[in-house]
């Protein structure tokens, strides 16, 4: 006679079972994915009817409440300044102080070998947007400053964004400008 215990399965029919059990709550899944996406394109298809195209910089009260396209130039009638620099730029919705050091960084690798763990330090130099501590670097004689940085990056964006006279662009919309990740071709 001899005893089983339950993980011995030899022809994995407890497998072959669940994976039966499984099926009708994968095609539920895949069902409810597809439908996501029929709804996503009834909407993006019903916005391209229902869309306005606006000519020129007058608003018209017809327009209120109604989805809108407006394509045009961004203008900023207000300078940005970098007080830290003193530099400045005209008619710009954003301006980028990145600011880098150069500095040793330490790559460390472990790998099994034989049984045993080997550690491998490597050490590189390159500009970085941040600061590395080397205090707890492997080889001692490669320093990093450690003082403070008299720099950080910053961003400075403007607060009166506008497409040509009229229209005003909010922060959020501001804060997409120059993004591609909202880039959209309205395809005919």
């Amino acid at each position: 006679m001899t005893s089983g215990t339950q993980d011995d399965d030899p022809y994995g029919i407890g497998s072959f079972i669940f994976g039966l059990i499984l099926i009708p709550f994968s095609l539920a899944l895949l069902w409810k994915n597809e439908k996501k996406i029929v709804t996503y394109a009834k909407v993006i298809a019903e916005a391209r009817k229902e869309c306005r195209i606006l000519k020129g910089d007058v608003p018209l009260d017809e327009n209120d409440y109604e989805l809108v396209h407006l394509n045009g130039t961004t203008e900023n009638s207000d300078s940005l300044t970098d007080l830290s620099f003193g530099a400045s730029v005209e008619n710009s919705y954003r301006l980028v102080r990145s600011v880098e050091m150069y500095q040793w960084k330490e790559n460390v690798s472990t790998r099994e070998r034989n049984g045993n763990t080997e550690t491998t330090y490597s050490y590189e130099q390159g500009w970085f947007d941040h600061p590395i501590s080397s205090g707890n670097f492997r080889e001692r004689h490669r320093q990093n400053p450690t003082n403070q940085w008299p720099f950080r990056t910053d961003t400075l964006t403007a607060q009166n964004v506008s497409i040509g006279n009229t229209f005003k662009l909010n922060q959020s919309q501001i804060a997409k400008l120059g993004s591609r990740d909202i880039a959209y071709e309205w395809g005919d």
